[in-house]
Parts: structure tokens; sequence; C-alpha cells
């Protein structure tokens, strides 16, 4: 494997670890939420669901194309434009539209029913740096605290790897790639080819 393939290979399969790590935390936290009136109440978190949803989809068939031996990266270029303008999209609009995270239904309260936290609580979308305001109170809550961050943060670390992904498929074509890891199977049998050639070849003989 040369090198240049083995750097598309490795971008691939960090896209897939971490969007199946943000789409877990947001799928973890929704179950934790215990309430399905988030659907009509907060649609910015279904972006949390198609944006980490489509690149994991999205990386596991690029990384497919390897084991079929596919050697072509427009596919990473096509793919790669529409998941990073799709996980732009996602953080951008889950940090204005998505309210307070975490967030619990209009007039809901936590699972202990000691607290009065809703969705009018002094938490904003985006990264919480106070998560640990929930922890005596809810820990529920907390744990979803945390979650939200988690994806927060793997969303924007998807989006990085995707926009890394793009530059490295449009600044060098698909030749460039690939056909370094065959010139050097090529020089390897040249090399041995030239080698077995001069060393029983008759004019070398005696010498």
């Amino acid at each position: 494997m040369g090198l240049r393939v083995f750097w598309l290979v490795l971008l691939r399969t960090l896209l897939v670890l971490t969007s199946i790590g943000t789409i877990g935390c947001h799928i973890a936290q929704v179950i934790l939420l215990g309430n399905q009136r988030w659907w009509p109440s907060n649609y910015a978190y279904i972006l949390y669901f198609v944006g980490p949803g489509v690149s994991t989809l999205s990386s596991l068939a690029l990384l497919f194309t390897m084991i079929f031996k596919i050697k072509s990266i427009r596919g990473d270029r096509i793919l790669g434009c529409l998941n990073l303008a799709l996980m732009i999209a996602t953080v951008v609009i889950g940090a204005i539209k998505s309210g307070p995270v975490p967030w619990l239904p209009d007039n809901s309260t936590s699972s202990n029913n000691n607290s009065q936290l809703t969705a009018s609580g002094p938490t904003s979308g985006g990264f919480q740096s106070n998560c640990g305001v929930y922890e005596k109170e809810d820990r529920e809550i907390f744990n979803r605290c945390w979650l939200s961050n988690g994806m927060w943060i793997g969303s924007i670390v998807v989006a990085f790897f995707w926009l890394l992904l793009v530059l490295y498929v449009f600044i060098q074509r698909g030749s460039d790639i690939y056909d370094d890891d065959e010139y050097e199977v090529y020089d390897f049998k040249a090399t041995t080819f030239t080698t077995y050639a001069i060393r029983n070849s008759p004019y070398t003989y005696g010498k």
C-alpha cells in the first residue's frame, strides 16, 4: 500500500468512527429523554440524526470501495462536499435553533420530580459548560448534558475530517494516489528482474 493510499484509508476510517460515535451520543441522549414530544418542539434534533447518520453511511460506503478494490476518488469528492455542507449546517443550526440543551419538553419536569428544569432553563444551544449544575439535581439530565456535548464536539470533528478529505482528493488526481502504489510494486519487480538479468548474463560470467 502506497503512502497516499494509506492517508486516504485513514481519513475514511476516522470518518466512520467519529460519525458512529456522534450519532451514538445523540441516540443515547434522546433515549434518556424518554419523551417523544421533542419531534415537533425541537426539530433541530432531527439534524443531529441526519448529519451524522448520512456521514456514517457515506464514510462506510467509501471504506467498502477499498474492499472491492475500486480505485476512484470521485465518490470522495461528491460525498465529501455533500457531507461537509450538511455537517456545517448541523453544527450551525444546532447551535442557533436547538434551544436549551439538554432540552426538555415544555411543562415537563425531571425524572426525580424534585427539580423544575424545563426548556426555559439557564442553558443554550451548542457546548454546555454548566453540566455540573445538574449533577446533584438530576443524574439523568447530567448524563444527557455530557452526551449533548459529545454530540456537539463530535459534529465539529466530523465536519473537520470531511474538510480534510475534500482537500486531499481535490488537490490531486486519483492516479496520483493509486498509481503511487502501483509504481512501488512495478519498481520492485523491475529492480528484481534487472538484478537477475545482470547476474545471469554471459557477459558478466566470471567477473
